[in-house]
């Protein structure tokens, strides 16, 4: 039998190591931003970056951060859809402004 293994890709070099710890701050907020969680955001932000670094070397020339935002918005829209939904009522629910404010009442 014939060696099955799958070739990894390259070793990210050390440009790439360098983009992604300058970046990552900024880019996890950017990713909490649009998923409105921090773990989502850890997981679309490690996997953009691990899409990136097999896309670096025809990427590091062009604007990395587009490839990269790219990709969070994308996945943040996936998670979005993978999640339930609570449903929402067809008429608002009374609350307190709703009720007639006694203050007023005397004048």
């Amino acid at each position: 039998m014939g060696d099955a293994r799958v070739p990894l890709p390259p070793w990210p070099d050390d440009e790439f190591v360098d983009y992604a710890q300058a970046r990552q701050h900024v880019l996890l907020r950017a990713a909490y931003l649009v998923s409105g969680d921090l773990r989502i955001a850890e997981d679309v932000l490690r996997d953009a970056f691990v899409q990136l670094a097999r896309q670096w070397g025809r990427v590091r020339e062009e604007q990395p951060d587009l490839f990269v935002r790219r990709i969070l918005y994308r996945e943040a829209v996936a998670s979005w859809r993978k999640r339930p939904h609570e449903a929402v009522p067809a008429t608002p629910a009374a609350s307190a402004w709703d009720e007639p404010d006694e203050q007023w009442d005397d004048e």
